[in-house]
């Protein structure tokens, strides 16, 4: 797989099969994330996977899914819900790179499940205090991200944005999803 393809193929996915990711597979998930880059090689983030079912269901109920959709269209139905969700943890302290750190682990994390099949969602709309309740984050830090993950049971594909240049992606009939891109004319200047 090349990283276009990568990157064409890795999409928000919001609905997702029933079936277990593997250790593996998160362990090889997770060590590419160890080995990323961060801001002054400060290594501050730490991560919580979570795989027990029991806690899944307890984090299903504090993550909010796509926000331009309808709650019945956007949250995944009894039967098509995460299989796993991955934690970025932030200290609280002043670590003023720590977003961008965030940002990169959360990219690192999502391209490295896509590459195993897996796929994933983003989110920062969450209840950070019940999550960090959950998960018995220490008080000096706090849940920054929460990806979900599972194998996609849905297509997310990438269309070409209209005239009026709609970020919104939408879901037809089938609940697939289309993700509106600019071109990249209107976002690169050749200098």
């Amino acid at each position: 797989m090349t990283l276009h393809d990568l990157y064409t193929g890795e999409r928000t996915y919001r609905r997702y099969l029933q079936k277990e990711i593997s250790h593996d597979t998160l362990l090889a998930v997770m060590e590419n994330v160890r080995l990323t880059h961060c801001a002054g090689n400060m290594q501050k983030l730490t991560f919580a996977v979570v795989t027990d079912p029991a806690l899944r269901d307890q984090m299903a109920q504090q993550v909010h899914f796509a926000a331009y959709l309808p709650k019945e269209i956007g949250q995944p139905k009894p039967g098509e819900e995460a299989m796993a969700y991955v934690v970025i943890i932030k200290p609280k302290d002043k670590y003023p790179l720590g977003d961008i750190d965030a940002g990169i682990a959360a990219e690192v994390i999502t391209s490295s499940a896509w590459e195993q099949g897996v796929g994933s969602c983003i989110m920062l709309n969450f209840n950070a205090a019940k999550v960090n309740e959950l998960l018995q984050i220490p008080d000096d830090s706090t849940a920054r991200i929460v990806i979900a993950m599972g194998y996609p049971a849905h297509t997310s594909t990438v269309v070409e944005m209209n005239e009026a240049h709609d970020v919104k992606y939408y879901v037809d009939d089938e609940v697939n999803y289309y993700v509106p891109k600019r071109a990249l004319e209107d976002l690169v200047q050749w200098k």
